[in-house]
């Protein structure tokens, strides 16, 4: 929002291999108050308690794929959520730390 961003790189994908739930900060309390915006004064953030939506984990490696829809459902899903949250698209997706093991959208 802040750097008018329009589009993503979504890197890392593959250190998310084998966890049960994948946890997503999609808001923050403050003094009982609901925000959806990141806390920028030290004395908010210190007290803010995040609050995560969680979404099913994935299995497998996902190194070989070469588009989103070669991703494990999950993974795919997860992809999706981000994107649809976030507002902007996914244009890349890191599966894995190689250059080749890069997904192009």
């Amino acid at each position: 929002m802040i750097n008018g961003a329009t589009e993503i790189a979504l890197t890392k994908l593959d250190v998310l291999e084998g966890l049960k739930e994948l946890k997503v900060c999609t808001e923050y309390e403050i003094d009982g108050i609901t925000t959806k915006n990141f806390p920028l004064q030290p004395k908010k953030l210190e007290i803010a308690k995040p609050i995560y939506e969680t979404l099913p984990g994935f299995d497998g490696d996902i190194t070989s794929c070469k588009k989103v829809a070669d991703l494990p459902a999950n993974a795919k899903k997860y992809v999706d959520y981000i994107e649809k949250k976030l507002g902007v698209p996914i244009r890349i997706v890191s599966v894995g730390p190689k250059r080749e093991e890069t997904i192009l959208v």
